[in-house]
Formats: structure tokens, C-alpha cells, sequence
């Protein structure tokens, strides 16, 4: 009676158990819009391969090399999610601020959000420069691990601006790079730097195969130039 009983337990639990933990196949696609980095606004569009029923979003909260839970969720803004064209109210985490709550309508295959970044006076970002930390800018669904979620993230800089990032390419048109389809993990790992002002130094050993450069990015021309030697002691 024992084993029915736990047997008929654990039926039930999988029954009930949140749609979260069953990911739909597909990418999530990211599109963000910097090309208002001199106002210190970044826009993010965003879609996500959904099922119907409830579905749980989080803003990076913990971020590789920092000591404590500071994703900073309060720059996000404007948030705003649509599904088949029709607006779709969302909560917030009554006990974690960094946690979203959407009910996904019968017969939606995808979640359309969109929504703001406020980029911090002075801290990574100018009107001549931008360090771009992907956990900034992203959202990501609850039941899977993020080595196992895929971003297909492209980014619009402003005119004229050059970049450096170790993201492999996929294409790049006028302000605007596609990067090739990456885990959420190493996405986050991988920031992308860029300015008016750019300037990229290849490092030996030249011609090996894999190739190691350091990229620049500065307020001005006169900041990127550097003498070639040390100065004696």
C-alpha cells in the first residue's frame, strides 16, 4: 500500500509540475539597440520560444566575478511583454525583485519582450564609448541550466562606432553585428566594448592560431595613442 500510495504521490507532483522545467526548442533572439548610449539608454527587444500556461523570468541576479547579489535590476525599465500582437500583463516576485511572472495565452509560440537599460552616469558608459555586460540587458526563462539556453544576439551601435569583443561574427551590416547563436553562459562572459574611438593591437606570437588581440575604446584620439616603448627608469 506503501509503494501505490508514493506511486500515485509522485504521479500527481509530475502532473502538476510547472511547464517551466520543459523548455520549448528554439533560440532566444536578442536585439539590442545602443545607438542612444550618448543619452545613457540602451533598447532591448527580446523573444522567447514559449508554451502556454505560466512562465517565470529572471534578470541575472548573481554575475560571474562579483561578490554578492547585484544584478542591477533597478536600471531595467519600461518593461513590456506581447504575445500574437496583444499585451500581456506580467508581476513581479512578491519576495525577489530580480524574478518576473507571465501567463503565456493558449496558442502563443513565442513571447515578444521589450524593454529599457539605463546605463549608470560615468560607470560604463559616455557619449564617445560603451562597455556592454550582456547580463545587463537580458531576461532569461526559469528550468534550465545556462549553459544549456541559446542566445541569437545582435547589436546596433551608433553610427561610425567601432567594437571588440571575442563573440564570433556571423554578419555585420552598416551599425549593426549579428553574432553566431551562443549559450547564455558564455554570452554573459563575453562583453562587448565600443566607441568612437577604437583602436585593436594584435599580440604575438603572429600566426598562430589563435589569434589574441587587445581591443581599445576612449574618449578621444589623443587617448588611444600610446608610445611603443617604456621610458627609462
Amino acid at each position: 500500500m506503501r509503494r501505490n500510495f508514493l506511486a500515485t504521490a509522485l504521479a500527481v507532483v509530475l502532473a502538476t509540475a510547472p511547464a517551466v522545467f520543459a523548455q520549448p526548442a528554439g533560440d532566444v533572439t536578442l536585439r539590442v539597440d545602443a545607438t542612444n548610449v550618448p543619452q545613457k539608454l540602451i533598447h532591448v527587444e527580446e523573444v522567447l520560444p514559449v508554451h502556454a500556461g505560466a512562465l517565470t523570468l529572471y534578470y541575472p541576479k548573481w554575475i560571474p566575478g562579483e561578490h554578492g547579489p547585484d544584478g542591477p535590476v533597478s536600471n531595467l525599465t519600461g518593461l513590456k511583454f506581447e504575445a500574437d500582437g496583444k499585451t500581456i500583463p506580467w508581476t513581479r516576485d512578491l519576495l525577489d525583485v530580480w524574478t518576473f511572472h507571465v501567463d503565456v495565452p493558449q496558442g502563443a509560440s513565442s513571447l515578444h519582450a521589450a524593454y529599457d537599460y539605463i546605463e549608470s552616469a560615468g560607470y560604463s558608459a559616455t557619449d564617445k564609448l560603451i562597455a556592454l555586460e550582456w547580463n545587463e540587458v537580458i531576461l532569461y526563462p526559469a528550468g534550465a541550466t545556462s549553459d544549456k539556453i541559446t542566445y541569437d544576439a545582435s547589436l546596433k551601435l551608433p553610427e561610425g562606432w567601432k567594437f571588440g569583443t571575442s563573440l564570433p561574427i556571423d554578419a555585420e551590416k552598416g551599425s549593426e553585428v549579428a553574432f553566431k547563436p551562443i549559450s547564455l553562459e558564455l554570452l554573459v562572459d563575453s562583453p562587448v566594448i565600443a566607441g568612437e574611438f577604437y583602436r585593436s593591437i594584435d599580440l604575438p606570437p603572429r600566426g598562430d592560431p589563435i589569434h589574441h588581440e587587445i581591443d581599445l575604446v576612449a574618449d578621444s584620439a589623443a587617448a588611444l595613442r600610446m608610445i611603443e616603448e617604456l621610458p627609462p627608469d
